[in-house]
């Protein structure tokens, strides 16, 4: 589709705690639509050494990752940015040194609440999920954990969790491969987190698991060949034995298994281990959904 004359062509920057992430679209606000024409990311690792203080290196990363943003926009013929930070900047103390770097690119960054990130998460989830069924959102990020209760395709709890894979792995000093005590203490600890999110869900038994992040692209990978009708759903029957035998694995065994997407490897014992617990957790959850959409695709709809 080409642009008319109501057409309008944004650019999102999702700046999130491992990966930075951009999107720019074709708007077309008089018929609620939006065209992909570019996306991009970078992994810039913000969580790496915790998420109270960003190291230099990790502020050049940004800044590089910002910079390559700014040109492709350029080139791309972008007229309008939102740019928003999540958990990092949320936490760091001097999250301020990489929003002054993107300011110096006309970039003006909002810093948005957990809550808030669940919203969008969720907005962006239902441009692309067509069920009836109850079901439950989970976006895996470095900092964060976003999970989002949906019910008659209307979002009725959510909540951010500070449990993101680089926030497990410093606060529970997890080994690799992962030990069976570390493992039961990570869940004890989602337990307590999300007990009143999981009383809710307990009652309206959702079936389904909408994963809306990267670390989910690993099971795409994987599983590709195993999709229905080309519909990105897994039965987690299916996904389990890997689930178990991945985090059994070091980083070594890891990278060399077959489907793991370049730079996934390190941190993917993490995200599968909070993936195999909200599975156990939920236990009417069967089938895991990977949606395409996530963050970047519910801001799109503020510019409708």
């Amino acid at each position: 589709m080409k642009q008319d004359k109501t057409g309008k062509r944004i650019a999102i920057l999702d700046l999130g705690s491992n990966t930075f992430h951009l999107l720019i679209v074709d708007v077309y606000s008089s018929r609620n639509e939006w065209v992909e024409v570019y996306r991009e990311r970078q992994f810039v690792y913000l969580s790496k050494d915790g998420l109270g203080h960003f190291k230099q290196d990790t502020i050049d990363r940004a800044s590089a990752a910002l910079q390559k943003f700014k040109a492709v926009s350029i080139d791309k013929g972008v007229v309008s940015s939102t740019v928003v930070g999540t958990s990092a900047l949320r936490h760091a103390d001097n999250g301020f040194e990489i929003i002054n770097v993107a300011k110096s690119l006309d970039y003006e960054v909002e810093v948005i609440s957990g809550k808030r990130e669940a919203e969008l998460i969720f907005e962006g989830v239902m441009f692309s999920i067509k069920y009836d069924d109850p079901l439950v959102i989970m976006d895996i990020g470095g900092g964060s954990v976003e999970f989002i209760l949906v019910k008659n395709k209307q979002s009725i709890e959510s909540i951010s969790v500070k449990s993101g894979i680089s926030y497990l792995r410093k606060t529970f000093s997890l080994s690799d491969p992962l030990s069976k005590i570390q493992i039961e203490k990570v869940k004890e600890y989602l337990k307590f987190e999300l007990a009143d999110f999981l009383s809710i869900a307990h009652q309206i038994k959702p079936s389904y698991l909408v994963g809306a992040s990267g670390p989910f692209e690993i099971l795409e990978s994987i599983f590709r060949d195993g999709f229905k009708d080309q519909k990105p759903v897994l039965n987690w029957n299916e996904v389990q034995l890997f689930v178990d035998k991945l985090l059994s694995m070091d980083l070594n065994a890891r990278n060399m298994y077959p489907g793991m997407p370049a730079k996934r490897a390190d941190l993917s014992k993490e995200s599968f281990l909070l993936i195999q617990i909200i599975m156990e957790l939920i236990p009417n959850l069967k089938n895991i959904h990977i949606s395409p959409h996530s963050l970047k695709e519910g801001l799109i709809k503020t510019y409708f």
